[in-house]
């Protein structure tokens, strides 16, 4: 990055405020989202769901046929909780066909009477068949393929939209990616599955583990990519025990600190598709950068933010504009629609 600021640095006429677009709304450098499967008894969710109604926390569940009558119950009793698909059946979808595939999705979907915006193949695994059946159905996101960029380069932290292919066939979906953290809670609290033998101290260690691996995926992996970290758990794993909670709580602690986004992964998935229509036209003439906005009609994105390499002497607009300085960066910020114009002195 810095070899290619340095050569179109000794180009002439190159202004170095020239704007770059954030990846998130109002100038936010990250993002974060909560989700959790089905995985537990009505105790861990009890936990699960004391926790986020006192942090006031917005997460993403995604239900499957084992979800009891009581548990539901649960979840809709929580406003900010959304509720998805993992399909009707627990297991690995990977080689389904056609009629198996589409059977699980409708299944769970007559189960729980929802017309579900999002999906998660179970076991980190998704399909063709799947996929595409999602995409003709409505679905917005897909959020199964797990991000790891600590010790291997799977899965992504900016979502993407999906490519399937077989058979010579080949389509980008308008489905989006969605990539969860790929080692989860039950990577670390497998040992809870023998109850009687999971100690203080042995969740203590590794609660431990879990919020180091955590905080070290938000640095090294998130933060220096401008990226989006979802976590994801299981009410079985994570609400085992007041224990186990910690490193959830130790993350958001951390993030609410940070200049990052926390919100759902509707909301993630919703900005990102706004995105796909957007066309910034970009004119200089002697000091003054001139930025016109190219959406649909009726199209607004709230928040559109602009990354600015220095801070400029003078900002005039058509809409309604704010310039932020936020650790050292500063984003001009926007609800952008259709033949807005921003001239940047």
């Amino acid at each position: 990055e810095s070899f290619y600021y340095n050569i179109l640095s000794n180009f002439s006429g190159e202004n170095k405020t020239r704007p770059e677009l954030n990846p998130w709304p109002d100038g936010r450098s990250s993002a974060f989202c909560i989700s959790f499967n089905s995985e537990g008894v009505t105790g861990n969710y009890n936990v699960v769901l004391n926790f986020l109604k006192t942090e006031n926390l917005p997460a993403t569940f995604f239900i499957d046929s084992s979800l009891s009558e009581d548990q539901l119950k649960l979840l809709e009793s929580v406003k900010s909780i959304k509720l998805q698909s993992e399909l009707y059946s627990k297991k690995d979808y990977s080689e389904a066909g056609y009629s198996e595939i589409t059977g699980e999705i409708l299944m769970n979907e007559q189960k729980f009477g929802k017309k579900f915006t999002g999906l998660r193949f179970p076991f980190n695994s998704s399909n063709f068949w799947g996929l595409l059946y999602a995409e003709d159905k409505g679905y917005i996101y897909d959020s199964s393929i797990g991000v790891d960029h600590l010790t291997s380069y799977t899965g992504s932290v900016i979502p993407y939209n999906i490519p399937v292919s077989r058979d010579s066939y080949y389509k980008c979906l308008k489905l989006i990616e969605i990539c969860p953290v790929k080692n989860d809670d039950v990577f670390f609290f497998q040992r809870s599955d023998n109850r009687e033998d999971y100690t203080d101290d042995l969740q203590r260690n590794d609660a431990q583990l879990f919020e180091k691996y955590l905080l070290d995926f938000y640095e090294y992996a998130v933060v220096k990519n401008n990226g989006l970290m979802v976590y994801v758990g299981n009410p079985q794993y994570t609400g085992f025990s007041e224990i186990t909670m910690l490193p959830l709580k130790k993350l958001c602690d951390t993030l609410k600190s940070k200049n990052c986004w926390m919100t759902t992964l509707e909301e993630v998935a919703a900005f990102r598709n706004k995105l796909k229509d957007l066309k910034v036209g970009i004119s200089e003439s002697g000091n003054e950068i001139k930025l016109k906005i190219n959406l649909p009609d009726q199209l607004i994105i709230s928040g559109l933010s602009f990354k600015l390499k220095s801070k400029p002497s003078g900002i005039t607009a058509t809409g309604r504009y704010d310039l932020k300085e936020i650790n050292g960066v500063y984003y001009l910020i926007t609800d952008a629609k259709n033949g807005d114009e921003i001239v940047i002195d």
